[in-house]
C-alpha cells in the first residue's frame, strides 16, 4: 500500500519537471531566436549604410560626369 502512495506523487513530481523543463527549453530557444534576429537586424542596417553610401558616391560620380559634359 505504501508503494501505491509514492506513484502518484512521483508521477506528480515527474510531470511537474517536465512541465519545468519544457518551459525552459522553450525560454531558451526563444531567446536564442532573439539574438539571432537582433544579429540579422544589425548586418542588415551595415549592409543599407554601405548600399546608401555607395549610391551617394555614384550620384556624385553621375553628376561630375553632367559637368564635363557641358
Amino acid at each position: 500500500m505504501g508503494l501505491m502512495m509514492t506513484k502518484p506523487n512521483t508521477y506528480s513530481w515527474i510531470r511537474k519537471q517536465g512541465v519545468f523543463l519544457i518551459l525552459l527549453l522553450a525560454f531558451l530557444f526563444t531567446t536564442s531566436l532573439v539574438i539571432q534576429q537582433q544579429r540579422t537586424i544589425d548586418t542588415q542596417q551595415a549592409l543599407i549604410r554601405d548600399l546608401f553610401r555607395d549610391s551617394a558616391e555614384l550620384s556624385q560620380i553621375k553628376m561630375k560626369q553632367a559637368v564635363t559634359r557641358h
